[in-house]
């Protein structure tokens, strides 16, 4: 649990209440299960809206990237989440590292 409380789902707006909801869903996908607290890094940024959408479109352009395979992808981006001891990253990279993304 992070010490600054996000924006959570209850004190949205309703622009914040719609991407909760995408983004539950898409990482629902992505790892096969909602990792827990997984909107906590994306509730911290909704205290800066403006921020929020900056660092949606950072990640966006850089999943279009394709210079190593995905399996590679992964596995890079685990290790980089376990030599920051990041809780949410470990969860949701070994998900994906697991079913061979």
């Amino acid at each position: 649990m992070s010490r600054i409380r996000g924006v959570p789902d209850a004190d949205a707006g309703p622009f914040m209440k719609v991407l909760y909801a995408l983004l539950r869903k898409g990482m629902g996908r992505m790892a096969g299960r909602m990792p827990e607290r997984g909107l906590e890094p994306i509730e911290m940024y909704a205290l800066r809206p403006r921020l929020l959408m900056a660092y949606g479109r950072l990640e966006q352009a850089t999943a279009k990237l394709h210079g190593i395979d995905r399996r590679t992808h992964a596995l890079a981006t685990l290790k980089a989440a376990t030599m920051t001891n990041c809780e949410y990253c470990i969860d949701i990279g070994s998900a994906i590292s697991r079913s061979g993304a």
